[in-house]
């Protein structure tokens, strides 16, 4: 730039900013100002997940030199920050913890700050779910299913979702995703229907230990039929300590398996062969 009302006043400024891959960056830039030159560079990384780790270092050089160092965590419950700033030959230390309490749906939830609308996701009472804002990891639901999640944006689309990969075998889901918009300054639950399966893949022979033929179905009490596979391999759920399974095969014949079943926490059992008579 250039003064031209008469007192001369000049100046240029000349920055970088340099993505340093992930949630790093750098900075660097420096002015010169009517004579007098200045200079700063700085290296950040933010926190935006989780137990997410970010800091800050900065420094300006000129005539009021500063040097600047601050560190955040973003705990599931609040924001934590420290940093020490040098300043005229002082020394300057600050710490802050930045959140929000809210009592919603009979549970009072801690988070980070909420700048605008909030979501409970709900997961039934199965806790642990991974859960994504935007396709980006924001938490996973507590003990009893719940997570609050604090950065929606009001009267916008909203997408939240599971990171159903992440989920054991024995873990189904009703919805993987829902797309929301709440209304300013308030918050809604969003439920995915989770639950825990009782179930188990299972090998079914007939009475002379052939595997039951493709196209059978096999139908537990008070459920609906379901398919047999290849090698009389068929996926049954809601299975109860003791089971009694009428088999159906394609050329109309019937018989009787008895399946005792015992959960795996975490993992589909395999059992057989089962002998249908």
């Amino acid at each position: 730039y250039k003064d031209f009302s008469g007192r001369g006043g000049y100046g240029v400024t000349v920055g970088f900013n340099v993505h340093l891959g992930g949630r790093t960056s750098t900075s660097v830039s420096a002015s010169l100002d009517s004579g007098r030159t200045t200079g700063s560079a700085s290296v950040f990384r933010s926190a935006i997940e989780p137990n997410d780790v970010g800091y800050r270092l900065q420094a300006y050089e000129g005539n009021r030199a500063r040097q600047m160092m601050e560190v955040e965590y973003l705990s599931p419950w609040a924001r934590l920050s420290a940093g020490l700033e040098h300043y005229s030959d002082q020394v300057i230390g600050r710490v802050g913890v930045r959140g929000a309490l809210t009592l919603f749906d009979g549970k009072l939830f801690a988070s980070d700050h909420v700048e605008d609308s909030f979501a409970i996701v709900r997961t039934g009472e199965v806790g642990g779910v991974p859960v994504l804002y935007e396709n980006r990891s924001i938490g996973v639901t507590d003990k009893s299913g719940r997570l609050l999640v604090p950065s929606l944006l009001s009267y916008q689309n909203n997408r939240l979702a599971l990171e159903t990969a992440r989920l054991p075998p024995d873990i189904e889901v009703g919805q993987t995703f829902h797309v929301v918009r709440p209304p300013d300054g308030s918050g809604i639950m969003v439920d995915f229907h989770v639950e825990k399966v009782r179930g188990a893949l299972v090998t079914l022979h007939d009475a002379q230990s052939r595997p039951v033929p493709l196209g059978s179905s096999v139908q537990v009490a008070g459920e609906g039929p379901q398919p047999v596979g290849y090698d009389g391999e068929v996926y049954l759920t809601k299975l109860r300590p003791t089971n009694r399974l009428v088999v159906t095969q394609p050329d109309g014949s019937t018989c009787i398996a008895h399946l005792e079943y015992r959960a795996v926490t975490g993992d589909i059992p395999l059992i057989g062969p089962v002998l249908c008579l």
